[in-house]
């Protein structure tokens, strides 16, 4: 069991137990497979937080 907060809003232990969901943490994924496409959804992400704080 890891310290550190879930910080990628999956709950891997309740995927498995409750759905026998396998999931896999890929944080870099999208990054490396589409950057461009990841690096436009972040950055209309972003901007819709400022605009609405």
């Amino acid at each position: 069991m890891t310290w550190l907060p879930n910080l990628v809003g999956v709950d891997f232990d309740f995927a498995k137990k409750r759905g026998g969901i396998e999931t896999i943490h890929a944080l870099g994924l999208p990054g490396m497979v589409a950057p461009k496409t990841a690096g436009e959804i972040m950055a209309n992400r972003i901007a819709s937080l400022i605009q609405s704080s």
